[in-house]
């Protein structure tokens, strides 16, 4: 068997899945808020406004001279659960990247995530010693990060704001936003800094997303973290002691025992110290990508 990746998937493959994507989540602003399930797009619009608020994440200014903003859009996302049901609604604010000027609106934007060999070698320990696998979303991860960049974008759609003279209004931010280059490394900080001054957590040296303690009865317990997505690998007590310290410091959404992670279901025997990882959802997507391009080709 070849061990070259899979080449990329074509324009025509993508086309067919924005189509796919088209018909149930909204691509712009307006679009959400008069297409179908506008009701639920605009209590998760309003929800998104309220966390942006909520951690001061920008200031009103006017536009510095020699500045240019940073462009910002709406996204909208059904989340979806191992059955492939709609869990919730969500938007996002999300900065355009791609608009930074490198050494102006960002430098350092390294932030690590969880290697998936490391992933599967911490559950394949907690199969042979059964120990419990919880998992949690920190809401609106990136706004928690203090930037220390000097960056201004648009006003976003869905704010109101009066104009005074002639000068732009603009917002100064003050909080990591989604899109932005330096957000995840500025959440990354922050995550890191919680779990090792104030948990007690050792970082691994290999895997930078990988925390480790031992707990109240000298087993181990692990944290791994993929964006805003957690991991906690141990005993059931460790577990909810260590949930509890980080939803103390942190918005935290405890979605209990781990079933669908990182687009894997996760399925436990532990009469057979057994768990077994299933990627269905991504093999049907590439089965549909594959008979569109032969249709179409």
């Amino acid at each position: 068997m070849s061990s070259n990746p899979d080449p990329p998937l074509g324009t025509d493959c993508h086309a067919y899945q924005s189509s796919l994507a088209s018909e149930t989540e909204p691509t712009t602003y307006n679009q959400a808020i008069t297409g179908p399930n506008s009701n639920q797009w605009k209590l998760s619009i309003d929800e998104e406004l309220t966390a942006l608020e909520e951690n001061n994440t920008w200031t009103l200014t006017e536009l510095p001279d020699g500045r240019s903003t940073v462009k910002c859009r709406w996204v909208f996302r059904e989340k979806k659960g191992a059955k492939r049901e709609t869990l919730r609604y969500k938007a996002r604010l999300v900065a355009k990247g791609f608009t930074q000027q490198y050494g102006v609106d960002d430098l350092e934007t390294y932030a690590p995530v969880v290697k998936l060999t490391s992933l599967r070698i911490i559950l394949a320990l907690a199969a042979f010693y059964n120990y419990e696998i919880h998992q949690g979303d920190i809401k609106t991860a990136y706004l928690l990060g203090k930037l220390e960049d000097e960056i201004y974008i648009d006003i976003p759609e869905g704010i109101s704001v009066k104009q005074f003279g002639d000068r732009k209004i603009v917002c100064r931010l003050l909080r990591g936003l989604y899109g932005l280059k330096q957000s995840g490394r500025m959440w990354n900080l922050a995550w890191d800094k919680f779990l090792v001054r104030k948990c007690r957590f050792i970082r691994s040296v290999e895997v930078y997303a990988v925390y480790y303690r031992l707990g109240n009865i000298q087993k181990p317990l692990w944290i791994l973290i993929w964006s805003d997505d957690v991991l906690w690998v141990g005993e059931y007590a460790d577990i909810i002691q260590a949930k509890q310290e980080v939803g103390r410091q942190f918005p935290l959404k405890d979605l209990g025992p781990a079933h669908f992670f990182l687009g894997m279901k996760i399925l436990r025997q532990p009469a057979q110290n057994k768990i077994t990882l299933l990627q269905d959802q991504y093999i049907s997507k590439k089965v549909v990508c594959v008979r569109y391009s032969s249709v179409a080709s």
